[in-house]
């Protein structure tokens, strides 16, 4: 974890989703997006930096984007799981997605 006052690493992209998904399937329960990029945080990572956008938002966008594509499903108002049936591999890369950040 981080220090107070170290600087966090953006992700984005295939990371980022990784790095979400694995958030949820190892909770096992339902998280907000502010839940989740509290743990990004938490890991000494962000999202990208946009002006229209927080981290919150960009986090919630990409939760609702994956509960259309039949990755997560929203159980609660702003709640979320994952519920894809996954290969063991996937599995195992979302579980493990802090290992894939570039040093």
């Amino acid at each position: 974890m981080p220090s107070v006052g170290v600087e966090l690493r953006e992700v984005h992209g295939i990371r980022l989703r990784r790095a979400v998904l694995g958030i949820l399937l190892s909770t096992g329960v339902p998280m907000t997006a502010a839940e989740v990029v509290a743990v990004l945080h938490a890991h000494g990572v962000t999202t990208p930096t946009l002006r229209s956008k927080g981290p919150v938002r960009y986090v919630g966008d990409m939760l609702a984007y994956q509960t259309r594509a039949g990755s997560a499903r929203r159980v609660a108002p702003g709640r979320y799981i994952v519920i894809r049936p996954m290969s063991r591999t996937t599995r195992w890369r979302y579980a493990n997605w802090h290992r894939f950040l570039d040093p």
